[in-house]
C-alpha cells in the first residue's frame, strides 16, 4: 500500500521516517527496508543516527551496535566518506591540532574523546580544569605548559598525557618531506598519542582502523607524484584524501539500507520510504541515456 506522508519540514520527516523504521521491524523483526533519502550527505547520515536511536537506543548509548549474531541495524549504500567517523576523524584532529593550533572547544572535545590511553575520568577531570584556565585558543606547546601546573590530584594524569602530546610532537617533526616520510611520521605520532586508545573495538570500529591506516599508505604512495610537501600540506591533502574515500564497514544486511539514489531497487524489500520529494526535486528534469538513441527511449517509455 502506497501512502503519502506530508512533513513539516525535513527533520521533522527524518524523525518520521526512523520512528516507521521502529514500528516496521518491531512488527517484523526480520524485515529490510529501504529508505530513499537525495540529497546531503550529512542528512543521511543523520538518519542513520535516528534510526539506530529508535531501533536500539541502549545499543546506541553504550556503542555496542554490532553485537555478534546481530546484524547491522543501519548503513547507507556505498558508504560515507571516511573522514566522517569519529574514529577516523580523530586522528585527522590530533595531526591538524599538533601542526598548529585550535579553538578550545575543539580542543576539549578532542580531549574528550574515547581513542586514549589516558582513562576517560581522568581526563574529563584535566579538562574541566583547563576550561578554568585556558584562553579560547590552545597550542600544543600551551598546553604542555599548562599540564605542568595542575594540582596534586592530576599529576599522574596529567603527566601521562603530556608525554603522549611530546612523544607525538616529536614524531611528527616538522620541515617538509616525501609524503611516503610524512605517512610513517604520521602513523608514529598518532601511535604516541595513544589511538585507538584502551578500549576493545568492536568489528566496525576495527574496519575502520584498519581502512584508515590503508590511507595512510594511499597517501604514502604519492611520493611518485610529489617528491615534497611542507607538514601543513601534507595534512591537508591527507584530510582531503579520505573526505574523497567512501567507506562502509562490511556488518552484513542491514535491517535499513539509506541510499542517495531515486531509482528502483534491484532487490526486493518489505517496505520503501521515498523522501525529500519537495518541489525543488521532484519531478526531477529529463535524464536520457546518452548512449542510447533517444527515440528508442521514448518508445520504451523510459
Amino acid at each position: 500500500t502506497t501512502r503519502a506522508v506530508i512533513a513539516g519540514d525535513t527533520s521533522d520527516e527524518l524523525e518520521r521516517i526512523a520512528e516507521w523504521c521502529r514500528a516496521r521491524v518491531e512488527n517484523q523483526p526480520d524485515a529490510r527496508l529501504l529508505v530513499l533519502l537525495p540529497g546531503s550527505a550529512e542528512g543521511r547520515e543523520r538518519l542513520v543516527a535516528l534510526i539506530r536511536q529508535s531501533i536500539d537506543p541502549a545499543g546506541t548509548a553504550t556503542g555496542d551496535l554490532l553485537a555478534p549474531g546481530r546484524a547491522d541495524i543501519a548503513a547507507i549504500e556505498g558508504g560515507a566518506p571516511l573522514s566522517r567517523p569519529p574514529l577516523a576523524a580523530h586522528p585527522l584532529d590530533s595531526l591538524a591540532w599538533l601542526a598548529g593550533t585550535g579553538e578550545f572547544e575543539d580542543v576539549s572535545g578532542w580531549l574528550s574523546a574515547p581513542y586514549w590511553l589516558v582513562p576517560d575520568a581522568q581526563r574529563a577531570r584535566i579538562d574541566l580544569w583547563l576550561r578554568e584556565r585556558a584562553g579560547l585558543e590552545l597550542d600544543p606547546r600551551a598546553l604542555l605548559s599548562m599540564l605542568a601546573t595542575v594540582p596534586d590530584s592530576l599529576v599522574p594524569a596529567a603527566k601521562a598525557l603530556a608525554t603522549h602530546v611530546h612523544e607525538a610532537l616529536q614524531k611528527l617533526g616538522a620541515g617538509t618531506a616525501s609524503p611516503r616520510q610524512w605517512s610513517e611520521r604520521f602513523r608514529d605520532a598518532l601511535v604516541a598519542l595513544g589511538w585507538p586508545g584502551a578500549r576493545v573495538l568492536n568489528s566496525d570500529a576495527e574496519q575502520t582502523r584498519a581502512k584508515f591506516m590503508e590511507l595512510l599508505d594511499d597517501f604514502g604512495q604519492l611520493a611518485a607524484a610529489v617528491p615534497s610537501i611542507s607538514r601543513q600540506d601534507a595534512i591537508a591533502w591527507l584530510r582531503e584524501l579520505a573526505s574523497r574515500t567512501s567507506f562502509r564497514p562490511a556488518s552484513g544486511d542491514p535491517l535499513v539500507t539509506v541510499s542517495p539514489m531515486l531509482t528502483d531497487p534491484v532487490v526486493r524489500y518489505d517496505g520503501i520510504w521515498v523522501a525529500g520529494l519537495h518541489a525543488d526535486a521532484w519531478p526531477q528534469p529529463v535524464q536520457p541515456d546518452p548512449f542510447l538513441p533517444l527515440a528508442a527511449q521514448i518508445a520504451a517509455g523510459v
